[in-house]
């Protein structure tokens, strides 16, 4: 993991959006597209989540993890940026109760702590 992600998971609940070459990298590691693609609301390609979670999130040993860490889509590479992450700390994690309730099952899961604002 990049040494400003807060290992939290939270980023595994987003909508992710993927282009056709990191669907046929995807392809290569043995997934079908049905197993891991859907549509969001505008008729984009997204990875798709179950549960909330992204399809290849999963936690190992209390830790989150991404299934095809080295084969993720560039948003997922891209994120959090350069800044140590703060998406415990966005709004719609401290408010939303879908979300509330997604981070305290990580934090129950792992034993991290994810950070908010609260």
């Amino acid at each position: 993991f990049p040494a400003n992600c807060n290992r939290c998971g939270l980023c595994c609940t987003l909508g992710v959006p993927v282009g056709e070459k990191e669907i046929k990298r995807i392809k290569k590691l043995g997934h079908a597209e049905s197993f891991f693609l859907d549509k969001d609301g505008e008729g984009g390609t997204i990875l798709k989540r179950v549960n909330g979670y992204c399809v290849f999130f999963s936690i190992k040993d209390g830790q989150p993890r991404c299934n095809i860490y080295e084969d993720r889509p560039k948003y997922c590479n891209d994120f959090p940026g350069t800044k140590r992450c703060t998406f415990g700390k966005h709004p719609i994690f401290r408010f939303s109760e879908k979300y509330k309730s997604l981070r305290k099952e990580l934090e129950e899961k792992t034993g991290l702590k994810v950070p908010t604002a609260e």
